[in-house]
């Protein structure tokens, strides 16, 4: 054996040096970002149907998003909760929608589920007003 026909200390070879990692001109190919678009996309698909199908994604993706908002709807659920004829009995049935107002914000679309007399559960609908400093100035049952 000759002093220049050394055999190598590793079996492994430099990734560059393959073929099939090399573009048609011989130069090495560059990782794509490309093959982490479908994972990316599917991630942010499963994400929709999450915040609409699972309440809890919705509401941690609202108060990352606008914690005013969600502040104003909590706030207006906890109230809508607390003046049920029965309260230990209320839910909330869905969310309400929060609209900005001049001084403030309104909270409207609750739908709260007590029960009646009988012992059904009766849908109410609800909506609170909300002034800048986050303090509940009216609210009460909606009318249809």
């Amino acid at each position: 054996m000759r002093p220049h026909d050394k055999i190598p200390r590793h079996s492994y070879q430099d990734a560059s040096d393959d073929p099939a990692n090399r573009d048609p001109q011989g130069k090495p190919r560059k990782r794509s970002i490309s093959r982490f678009v479908p994972f990316l996309a599917f991630g942010i698909f499963a994400l929709v149907i999450l915040s609409q199908e699972v309440p809890g994604v919705k509401n941690a993706i609202e108060q990352f998003i606008s914690p005013a908002d969600f502040n104003a709807r909590s706030q207006c659920e906890a109230e809508s909760l607390k003046l049920a004829d029965r309260p230990d009995f209320a839910r909330i049935i869905k969310q309400g929608e929060v609209v900005k107002t001049q001084n403030g914000m309104l909270v409207k679309g609750i739908v709260m589920g007590e029960m009646n007399d009988q012992g059904q559960e009766i849908r109410v609908p609800f909506h609170c007003y909300i002034d800048a400093s986050g303090t509940i100035v009216s609210s009460g049952r909606t009318e249809r």
